[in-house]
C-alpha cells in the first residue's frame, strides 16, 4: 500500500472510531429556589419592578415582576387582565 492510501486509512479510522463518553458534572447542589444564591439561611429580598423597566418593551405598562435585588433572580409576576375581566385584586407585594 502506497504512502498516501496509509495516511487515508488512518485518518478514516480516527474519524470513525467512537470517542470514550465521559460523564458531565451534575447540577448544582445548591438551592437557588428557596435561598439567596444558593447560602442556606440568606432569604430572597423581594423587589417590585416594572416589566417595562426589566425587559425594554413598551407593551406592558401594568405588568409587575418580583425580583430579588440581590441576586436578581424572578421570583413571582402580576398581569392584570386586558379584557377587562374580573381580575382578583394584586398581590401585597404589587406597588405602583
Amino acid at each position: 500500500m502506497s504512502e498516501w492510501k496509509q495516511g487515508a486509512a488512518r485518518r478514516r479510522d480516527q474519524r470513525n472510531t467512537a470517542v470514550p463518553q465521559i460523564r458531565r458534572p451534575g447540577g448544582s447542589k445548591r438551592d437557588t429556589k428557596k435561598w439567596c444564591r444558593g447560602v442556606p439561611g440568606r432569604a430572597h429580598i423581594g423587589e417590585c419592578r416594572k416589566y417595562n423597566e426589566l425587559k425594554g418593551v413598551t407593551y406592558a405598562d401594568g405588568w409587575r415582576v418580583l425580583v430579588c435585588s440581590t441576586c436578581g433572580k424572578q421570583l413571582d409576576h402580576y398581569w392584570p387582565s386586558p379584557w377587562g375581566r374580573q381580575t382578583p385584586n394584586p398581590p401585597a407585594w404589587v406597588r405602583d
